[in-house]
């Protein structure tokens, strides 16, 4: 659905006051085979967003008063464009 209220031009859609949960197991990884497990998650608002699968890399962008909690990330996990939000993370680098 259409939002006026993002201030970040791609987000045509935004997700408002929504949980997502990846829970451990769910992407059906193992610790040697992670490297091939990637998730991105954009454009949400006051969302709690749980990513707690292990992934080789996560992004999450244009996220607005969101609570996000990630790990295990092998690799690096991405904030763009975010404000507000209360992050978790457990990752060899975030940035």
């Amino acid at each position: 659905r259409p939002s006026q209220n993002l201030a970040h031009p791609c987000c045509k859609t935004s997700q408002t006051g929504r949980t997502y949960l990846k829970p451990p197991g769910s992407c059906k990884s193992k610790w040697r085979a992670a490297y091939e497990i990637a998730v991105q998650v954009e454009c949400c608002e006051e969302c709690d967003i749980f990513i707690l699968d292990v992934t080789a890399q996560v992004q999450i962008a244009n996220c607005k008063s969101c609570r996000v909690v990630v790990g295990p990330c092998e690799g690096s996990v991405f904030f763009l464009d975010c404000v507000d939000c209360t992050i978790s993370v457990i990752a060899r680098q975030v940035r």
